[in-house]
């Protein structure tokens, strides 16, 4: 060692010393005032309490289950209303290449399939006119709504209408 040279002896000496000496030492757990931040405590409840997260609970789940039944509703009414309007463009589409009256409500009635159609009127206007003319489908649903609550409200249901019309070729 005595011709090595100075770093090569530090790291020798290092690696020398006593196993306490190289690691850090961690306090106790049980001791003071480390072992009072490791406990983990334990909430008191009164008495009174122990009923007190069913409650709320029932309070808020009330809440809850109308949002949810809204957004429900507000999610079948917005599709409802798409394929109201979807149905009378494809049945004037399909009119303006002179099709029949007949035809026409066919085609509406299979495009809106997915609704009721006790609930579906459907209206054709100058299906067979001269060509230029106009040709009018319009559509009317009667939208019954799920939420309970609407029925309070007076809002048990609501009509979907859509009109389309287009140019006889």
């Amino acid at each position: 060692m005595a011709n090595s040279p100075k770093g090569e002896g530090a790291k020798l000496r290092v690696l020398a010393l006593p196993r306490q000496a190289r690691t850090a030492e961690l306090p106790d757990p049980s001791e003071e005032p480390y072992g009072a931040m490791l406990k983990r405590r334990q909430p008191h409840r009164a008495g009174g309490e122990r009923g007190q997260a069913l409650v709320e609970f029932s309070l808020v789940s009330v809440l809850l289950f109308i949002l949810v039944f809204g957004i429900i509703d507000f999610g079948i009414g917005l599709h409802s209303w798409i394929t109201v309007t979807n149905a009378a463009r494809e049945g004037a589409r399909i009119g303006a290449v002179h099709a029949t009256e007949a035809e026409i409500i066919t085609q509406v009635e299979d495009v809106a399939a997915n609704l009721d159609m006790t609930d579906v009127t459907i209206t054709v206007t100058n299906a067979e006119g001269a060509s230029g003319e106009a040709l009018t489908v319009k559509v009317d649903y009667k939208y019954d709504l799920i939420t309970p609550l609407a029925s309070l409200l007076s809002l048990a249901s609501f009509d979907i209408s859509s009109t389309s019309e287009m140019r006889l070729e």
